[in-house]
């Protein structure tokens, strides 16, 4: 998931980084790069994954 000073565009969400940047993982298929906010469900629970940029940009601005 790309986090705020990795190479990836400033829109949300964030487009995957390629595989070429893990050249590691290739020994692992279980691997998979994924979109900043990321969402998955295991055994019946939902997962809502970010690398907080949007929780940062909340705290940024002063609430009224």
């Amino acid at each position: 998931m790309p986090g705020p000073d990795d190479p990836a565009n400033f829109s949300l969400p964030q487009q995957p980084l390629h595989r070429c940047l893990f050249p590691g993982t290739s020994a692992y298929n279980l691997f998979r790069s994924c979109t900043n906010r990321h969402s998955f469900e295991l055994e019946n629970i939902s997962f809502l994954g970010t690398s907080g940029q949007n929780v940062d940009d909340l705290g940024r601005r002063p609430f009224e």
